[in-house]
């Protein structure tokens, strides 16, 4: 039983990387829209999981600080 909720665990993981490179290669207007439809569907606390993960994903494309 617990490799099957690793498994979904993961699934959920790559999925929501997926939703989140999706939302940050919309036009910056789009995104507040689309984020305001996800809150409505998944809830408050569904808008903040997926903003975590957009907010990780940009850190993946900022260039690294110069010393």
């Amino acid at each position: 039983m617990r490799e099957s909720a690793q498994v979904y665990d993961d699934r959920e993981h790559h999925r929501a990387e997926c939703e989140a490179r999706f939302v940050l290669s919309m036009p910056k207007g789009n995104r507040k829209t689309y984020l305001e439809g996800i809150e409505k569907a998944r809830g408050k606390s569904g808008r903040e999981y997926l903003e975590k993960y957009i907010m990780a994903e940009w850190a993946k494309k900022k260039p690294p600080k110069r010393l």
